[in-house]
């Protein structure tokens, strides 16, 4: 009897380790989380250029609105070669690129090749077409009241039509455009 009590005291010791369909059951599971997050990661190719268009659009608005706080004419100038939108004020007729983004106090310089939210994203084209001056204008510049003008020594010029400026990734294009009136920045 002695040795029945023993054996009650010490039961056999449990294996550990993982079967088969433990590991099959796994498996199936990250599989399928796999297949649900991969449609969400090659979505955000269009994810970075509605983010750029954002900033475009948030950079001429910024511009509109302190022309229409300080009564001085700013605007913003696109360059397709550096592939870059700035933020400036003109003073005595003359463009001066001191002027600073509101959150991180930095000068207000988008470089949608280099910045990393945007990187990869091309300024891809522009129109800023004024009346009586031949050609697009990289440059687009607001008066005290909001409006879109150019300022030249021969006096003001509204803009002909809508001015347009396109963003471009991974093969899709988003138009912001600007109205020739009222200045009202629309992404599309």
């Amino acid at each position: 009897m002695r040795a029945g009590i023993l054996t009650d005291r010490c039961p056999a010791k449990k294996q550990l380790g993982i079967t088969y369909i433990e590991i099959m059951a796994v498996v199936t599971i990250l599989s399928i989380v796999a297949i649900v997050a991969m449609p969400n990661l090659a979505s955000n190719d269009h994810r970075k250029l509605d983010l750029a268009a954002a900033e475009v659009a948030q950079a001429i608005r910024f511009a509109r609105i302190e022309s229409m706080r300080t009564h001085i004419p700013y605007g913003v100038i696109v360059n397709k070669t550096n592939n870059d939108v700035k933020v400036y004020r003109l003073l005595s007729g003359t463009g001066t690129y001191d002027v600073y983004h509101p959150v991180d106090k930095k000068k207000y310089i988008l470089n949608l090749k280099t910045d990393a939210v945007t990187a990869g994203v091309d300024l891809l084209d522009y129109s800023i077409n004024y009346q009586g001056i031949y050609g697009s204008r990289p440059s687009l510049a607001f008066n005290e009241y909001g409006n879109p003008k150019y300022y030249q020594s021969g006096g003001d010029h509204m803009l002909n039509a809508s001015a347009t400026i396109t963003l471009s990734y991974s093969g899709e294009t988003r138009i912001i455009s600007i109205s020739p009136m009222t200045g009202r920045v629309a992404v599309q």
